[in-house]
């Protein structure tokens, strides 16, 4: 049995801004002691043509960990849309969160992202410069691909 189960990943403000922070509050249960922190990675894919556009959102470590219910709020800024190729920007895109403990993926989980301008105006003619505080992000946080993956815990 895996030492950490993840319970609930959910995401706080959905749709929102396409420049406002995204915060997951992650619930996970800790079945057995473990000795080392968890890594928490939050990646935002800015084309799916290429991975030179990721950008990593929040990398951090989480712990100590204590057995039984645990629950954090992971905040992460925006994605930097500068970084994005304008011609990605709008459509459909992913997050990933991953869970690595000991430097061992155990948990990876990604939605499809949607990002649009809030008027239908621009959706139908967008601004030929993106005007990036009118975008807005929906995460289908409804539909989310989960992998799991057994780990030494140890």
């Amino acid at each position: 049995m895996a030492a950490i189960q993840v319970r609930n990943v959910t995401l706080e403000e959905n749709p929102a801004k396409f420049t406002n922070d995204l915060d997951f509050n992650i619930r996970f249960d800790c079945m057995e002691q473990i000795s080392d922190d968890l890594n928490w990675k939050v990646v935002y894919v800015g084309s799916s043509q290429d991975e030179k556009y990721d950008q990593t959102l929040e990398d951090v470590e989480v712990g100590p960990v204590t057995l039984g219910a645990n629950e954090f709020v992971l905040n992460c800024p925006a994605p930097d849309p500068t970084q994005i190729p304008p011609e990605h920007l709008l459509g459909v895109t992913a997050i990933l969160l991953a869970a690595t403990y000991k430097e061992q993926e155990f948990i990876r989980v990604g939605w499809y992202v949607n990002n649009d301008y809030e008027s239908q105006e621009e959706r139908d003619q967008p601004p030929a410069k993106p005007q990036y505080d009118r975008i807005v992000r929906n995460v289908l946080v409804s539909q989310p691909k989960v992998t799991t993956r057994t780990i030494d815990w140890k």
